[in-house]
């Protein structure tokens, strides 16, 4: 299991429709590895329950941990600006898959 630091705002923020942590969150519940409670939710007797079952299943560890994954691999901006320079100077293709 991984451990690591995440603001309780994100846990426990209230969902908003546009707001960016809001979207974030969305996928992350979308993607399995988190629940979004919202506000009139917030209360100890729904946000026990919804503890428990996310520490029971360990699915929710196995897509967080898939997910931690694939960002530890994902391209920084660093690797990332000069492949933007090589397509802005011409000099790199644009590969897209299907």
């Amino acid at each position: 299991m991984r451990a690591g630091w995440i603001p309780s705002e994100a846990i426990l923020r209230p969902a908003r429709s546009s707001s960016s942590p809001s979207t974030r969150l969305k996928h992350l519940t979308g993607y399995g590895c988190a629940r979004t409670l919202y506000r009139d939710e917030g209360t100890p007797e729904t946000i026990a329950p919804v503890v428990e079952e996310m520490l029971g299943d360990s699915s929710y560890c196995t897509r967080a941990g898939n997910l931690a994954d694939k960002a530890a691999t994902a391209p920084t901006a660093v690797g990332t600006v000069p492949l933007i320079e090589e397509l802005v100077a011409g000099k790199a293709e644009v590969v897209t898959s299907t």
